[in-house]
């Protein structure tokens, strides 16, 4: 495994995270400072009052997020697990520039054994 192939896995890995997370940290932004402003406006400063709403709006998300998350996660998982007889020998020269063909859905299809498609990300 070489160290382009190390850094790739780990774009990726992070890529993965910041969508998988991106809902989640957005809801409790937007609650958040939808409620910093009702305090404001109405001079209400009760410390308490915005972990009630934040929590139960990121739960809401997180229930409606999950199937999605779930799906990107085992995509991701899936392709690693299937590409790890790949590892051993690879580099971007095995590559050309030729792997890439398109399919009858006209997208895209990987020929090359290793190259991992995320819903269209190509690595």
């Amino acid at each position: 495994m070489t160290d382009t192939t190390v850094l790739t896995l780990a774009k990726e890995a992070v890529k993965i995270c910041i969508l998988l997370s991106g809902p989640l940290l957005l809801t409790a932004l937007l609650v958040g400072l939808v409620i910093s402003i009702f305090q404001a406006v109405t001079q209400i400063q009760e410390m308490t009052l915005t972990f009630v709403p934040k929590i139960l709006a990121m739960i809401l998300v997180f229930i409606l997020t999950l199937p999605w998350a779930l799906k990107k996660l085992v995509t991701f998982t899936e392709n690693l697990i299937l590409n790890i007889p790949n590892l051993k020998n690879w580099s971007y020269s095995n590559i050309s520039r030729n792997s890439f063909t398109l399919n009858g859905n006209g997208a895209y299809h990987n020929s090359h054994p290793f190259i991992f498609n995320f819903q269209g990300w190509k690595v």
